[in-house]
């Protein structure tokens, strides 16, 4: 018998796993999604051989439990097994003020009971009493010789009875009045001691990982995790020389979490991937064309049936359209960067599939306080050609701009860009979407120098026509722009004339100077492109007619 137990305690020993073991551990690096962040904790432990377990713990609760993952390196032959997670309760640690509550509740159940008791005796003692006056009120014959002693006892006793019934009925009523009281309170102190007797709730999760140790020995190991309250956003700072007539161009990715985790000294990563979008290309669904179910009995609901049809197929078609480089949102291959800090240095790409990433050894500490920290990705100095763009139908004065090229091997996301003119602040603008290596414009503020007028004409109706009677509404337009600078600028100047959408209605063009150098058929968009020189002042005129039928009101003139 002692023989199969020793047997019995060394299979034991042999096949369980070891001792649970708590690593030492801490953030070392952290990769921010738009929406979400894969942070990586790393601990070093040193561990006998055979199977272990290894905790991670403190991990915050609200991580996606699903994306937890382990790896470890060691000299010797090692493999995880598994990994599982556990959520960590509170201790309860003695509380002076849940004893106090206890005491006051139970002294309030002593004084209660007190009570109860007195009443009950009370009570009886009342009881008691009615029966005595049962009985001399009875019309059995009493014990006596009916002398004038008995009818002196009677009336004593009638009085005793009436002072100790008023005694008791007064007592009660005070025991009543008390306990109300004493049950009230009682009643507040057990709630809120139940609140504080609730059992724990969890605040941190551990990550329990199973290790086939080996031999033994040490092992790094890490663990990442996906967590939300945390997102980043592309943000530029554009400072333009004009005596150079270059654009130091700082790109900052703005970061912001609250994921009740600080993290200090990290190596920060900034992803424009989306790990919650999914992973395969959704299937096309059919895209039909019918009649619509419109009862069309008046010529305004068949124009407005056929107008809505247009409109959705339209939509459908953008929606499967590819994206411009104008488009605000991220799009195009995944694109990863590193922040990098002061002075700046080329990082290093590598490409990890359909990703990108700038490796370079800079560490960033973010506070978990959803303030915004920025930090910079990179520096590049633009070089290209000043010229002035305006379109005075929407907005005054003419906008300094500059082609420039994305010099980086990484592309431009789209964001916000501050841009500084000299040391002036002008305004804030904003980028698309810009590939590596792709030109874009960056508009750099209103230049002040540069004064524009646009003047409508006097709007006039005529009528004519030999066959049918037609209305004629003629307009016109004048745009003056006059160079206060020192230097000539180049213009690209843009208005707009209407376009007929109707086959009874045209417009036709009087006058257009200086001439044009392009004429959009679709919006109806005039462009000229020209040279002022310093204290020039140039006209522009434009005049046009809309012809359509008498009885017709039309909009849009």
């Amino acid at each position: 018998m002692r023989l199969l137990l020793l047997i019995f305690v060394a299979f034991t020993l042999c096949v369980l796993p070891g001792r649970a073991v708590t690593a030492e551990q801490r953030i070392t690096a952290v990769t921010v999604y738009p929406d979400r962040a894969l942070v990586t904790r790393s601990g070093t432990v040193t561990l006998p051989s055979g199977i272990q377990t290894v905790v991670f713990d403190h991990l915050p609760l609200n991580l996606e439990e699903d994306s937890v993952r382990a790896k470890a390196a060691s000299r010797t032959a090692m493999k995880i097994l598994g990994i599982e997670m556990r959520r960590d309760y509170r201790e309860v640690a003695p509380n002076s003020d849940t004893q106090k509550l206890q005491d006051s509740v139970t002294k309030f159940d002593d004084q209660i009971r007190a009570l109860n008791d007195e009443q009950h005796d009370l009570n009886r003692r009342n009881d008691f009493l009615e029966q005595i006056r049962g009985r001399v009120a009875s019309p059995a014959p009493m014990r006596g010789d009916g002398k004038d002693g008995d009818a002196q006892n009677i009336e004593a006793l009638f009085t005793m009875y009436g002072a100790e019934t008023s005694k008791i009925t007064t007592r009660l009523r005070e025991i009543d009045f008390t306990l109300r009281g004493l049950n009230s309170q009682r009643e507040a102190l057990a709630n809120q001691l139940a609140l504080l007797q609730q059992p724990a709730q969890p605040n941190t999760r551990s990550a329990l990982v199973t290790i086939d140790a080996g031999s033994g020995g040490s092992i790094d190991m890490d663990v990442t995790y996906m967590i939300g309250g945390a997102a980043w956003q592309p943000q530029y700072d554009a400072y333009a020389d004009p005596d150079t007539q270059k654009v130091e161009l700082t790109y900052y990715g703005v970061v912001r979490q609250t994921t009740g985790e600080n993290w200090d000294g990290v190596a920060l990563t900034l992803s424009s991937s989306r790990p919650s979008l999914a992973a395969r290309l959704p299937d096309m669904t059919p895209w039909t064309v019918d009649f619509e179910s419109v009862l069309m009995t008046d010529g305004d609901e068949a124009k407005e049936a056929s107008d809505k049809t247009r409109i959705m197929n339209a939509t459908a078609q953008a929606t499967t359209a590819p994206a411009t480089a104008d488009a605000a949102a991220p799009a195009g291959p995944v694109a990863m960067f590193a922040p990098v800090t002061t002075p700046m240095a080329d990082a290093q790409i590598q490409s990890l599939g359909p990703a990108a990433t700038f490796v370079v050894p800079a560490k960033t500490s973010i506070p978990s306080d959803d303030q915004p920290h920025r930090n910079a990705i990179s520096v590049q100095t633009l070089k290209g050609d000043w010229t002035y763009e305006a379109s005075p139908k929407l907005a005054d004065g003419a906008f300094l701009k500059t082609r420039v090229t994305n010099a980086s091997t990484g592309p431009l996301l789209g964001g916000p860009i501050n841009v500084f003119l000299g040391n002036n602040f002008v305004g804030q603008s904003n980028i698309g979407l810009v590939a590596a290596s792709a030109s874009f414009d960056l508009f750099l503020g209103a230049d002040e120098n540069i004064k524009m007028t646009r003047t409508e004409g006097v709007a006039r109706e005529e009528t004519g026509g030999i066959i049918t009677r037609q209305r004629v509404y003629k307009r016109s337009y004048v745009i003056e722009v006059e160079n206060f600078k020192a230097t000539d600028i180049a213009l690209e100047l843009h208005d707009q004339m209407p376009v007929s959408k109707n086959g009874d209605i045209a417009v036709r063009t009087d006058t257009i100077e200086p001439a044009l150098q392009k004429q959009d058929p679709d919006t109806g968009e005039l462009t000229w492109k020209l040279k002022i020189a310093p204290g020039q002042k140039q006209k522009f005129t434009v005049e046009y007619e809309v012809d359509a039928p008498y009885d017709k009101p039309i909009s849009g003139v």
